[in-house]
């Protein structure tokens, strides 16, 4: 059976990753839709044990309704939440590498695997950086927007690809490679995106 979760994080970190900030910039509504629906379709997953098809697909709807209402009179608050989570990441990373003294197989692994207890110096490293990204978003939206979006994209479809190819292939098991994939993927976004602005 395919995994529902799994497809709907790669075709939304697609989207999200390539288009992010066009999406935000003219259609905030379709960016809260995908957004919210792959929160709620997330959470149902989680916490209702062997749900039917039709659920998950419910809430993805349901979820993404809600996000598109709140997204539209919403736009900067979404731009500054959007780019404290990246922030978020980006100080859970940070703090992995403070924790794990250097030893990169601890830390890439780490990073993939946020089921590990957050130490405080990984907790306190997450809420610097997302304040501080947020806090940048207010002055260079336009920049913080395709950077977030770029690289939390690519975060949700490196774990869509993980969730849904490491039954073909053991390479989506390795560490090491999902974090290669995840900063090729979230720098091809960003650039990308950039291009298309200007053009």
């Amino acid at each position: 059976m395919v995994d529902i979760l799994a497809v709907v994080e790669l075709i939304i970190g697609l989207v999200i990753g390539f288009s992010g900030k066009n999406i935000y910039k003219t259609s905030p509504q379709l960016g809260g839709f995908m957004i919210g629906g792959l929160l709620s379709t997330i959470l149902v997953i989680t916490f209702v044990a062997a749900s039917p098809v039709w659920i998950p697909v419910a809430a993805f709807i349901g979820g993404g309704l809600v996000g598109a209402l709140i997204a539209g009179p919403l736009y900067m608050i979404i731009v500054v939440l959007t780019s404290s989570l990246f922030g978020g990441l980006v100080g859970v990373i940070a703090g992995f590498f403070l924790t794990q003294q250097g030893i990169t197989r601890m830390v890439v692994e780490g990073i993939f695997n946020f089921s590990t207890d957050i130490t405080p110096v990984q907790l306190m490293m997450m809420l610097v950086f997302g304040v501080a990204f947020g806090a940048a978003s207010l002055r260079f939206d336009e920049f913080m927007t395709m950077a977030s979006t770029g690289f939390l994209g690519a975060f949700i479809l490196t774990t869509g690809a993980a969730r849904l190819f490491t039954p073909m292939t053991a390479l989506f098991t390795d560490s090491i490679f999902l974090v290669f994939f995840w900063a090729g993927v979230g720098t091809a976004g960003t650039i990308f995106q950039n291009q298309t602005e200007r053009d």
